[in-house]
């Protein structure tokens, strides 16, 4: 089985001004029209670029003690927002292994409501685990792993940093 790694961290710049500002992003005509191509993600531009360089350093320093890597290059890091809720989503099994190595998503806000589970599949889609994220989670998986984002209850917006290390 591949590991999936659970964490919490304390993000300086995740403030309630940040998040309100990805959610109207996600809203804006250019996200819009990007979700009608059916992706739901959509990359920080760069008024986030303290919460980015923040949330890549941690992201990088939890990947190397648990891998057991020296990675030190951010250029190796993507970084996009993923909003949701029960009316918003996107939830389809899906992996990153044409992308990525190593995936991992930072969760900004998760709202108290029933779904919202991080569901992971082996390769015949049959489920294996799943993991019910909080506020400031961080959960870090192989690239590989077959995962799909259960949509919440909540009229509430989840708020989800989504990073591959290439």
């Amino acid at each position: 089985m591949i590991p999936i790694y659970k964490t919490f961290i304390k993000i300086k710049n995740s403030t309630i001004d940040i998040q309100k500002e990805l959610i109207k992003d996600y809203h804006s005509l250019e996200h819009q029209q990007t979700r009608l191509k059916g992706s739901y993600n959509f990359k920080l531009s760069l008024k986030y670029n303290s919460l980015i360089v923040e949330l890549s350093e941690k992201f990088i320093d939890q990947i190397n003690i648990l891998y057991n890597l020296n990675i030190d290059n951010k250029k190796q890091l993507d970084i996009w927002g993923y909003v949701s809720n029960n009316s918003f989503y996107d939830a389809i099994i899906h992996n990153h292994k044409k992308t990525a190595k190593i995936n991992g998503v930072y969760y900004l806000n998760v709202p108290e409501s029933e779904g919202g589970e991080l569901e992971f599949y082996d390769n015949d889609c049959n489920k294996i685990g799943e993991i019910k994220p909080k506020t400031n989670d961080l959960i870090i998986f192989d690239g590989r792993l077959n995962h799909k984002p259960i949509p919440s209850s909540s009229i509430e917006y989840r708020i989800a940093l989504n990073m591959e290390i290439k």
